[in-house]
């Protein structure tokens, strides 16, 4: 029997299986941190454990492993040109607009750019619960008083 710890899957980090996956991915979510890999990368081997692990601390961004063999098609849309890449989407943000992209195994660098798209997520997630929240918020007697004079 395992534990339950053991049956919970994290549902925010996902190895690509299928270029239609990948496809629904950029349908269903806003940010994104993509890997780029390959299995033969040294580089890759060494930073791939902390992409997974900023996963875990970041659960507003989808982070998706990419082998550039398998997938060579989604890798030259993005112009991969050296592993690892890293490369963070903001999907929908503006029509053809470039995004960020991280070339090499730098911790410091991939740390920060993770932070700086899980913050842009919590804004708009913010904004998008602003937006969504019942115009309410102030009891009616307030509105009907006069302002105090002095």
């Amino acid at each position: 029997m395992s534990k339950p710890a053991e049956t919970a899957k994290q549902t925010n980090f996902i190895e690509l299986k299928s270029e239609k996956q990948f496809k629904e991915i950029l349908e269903n979510h806003k940010f994104i941190a993509i890997d780029f890999t390959a299995t033969w990368c040294g580089p890759c081997k060494l930073i791939g454990p902390e992409f997974e692990k900023l996963s875990k601390s970041h659960p507003s961004v989808l982070f998706v492993k990419i082998d550039v063999d398998t997938y060579s098609k989604i890798a030259q849309e993005y112009e991969v040109r050296a592993m690892p890449t890293f490369v963070f989407l903001e999907v929908n943000k503006t029509p053809k607009a470039k995004p960020e992209v991280l070339v090499g195994a730098n911790k410091v660098k991939l740390q920060a750019a993770v932070v700086e798209l899980s913050k842009k997520a919590a804004l708009a997630a913010a904004s998008t619960d602003k937006a969504a929240a019942p115009a309410e918020d102030k009891p009616a007697a307030a509105e009907d008083k006069p302002a105090p004079t002095i």
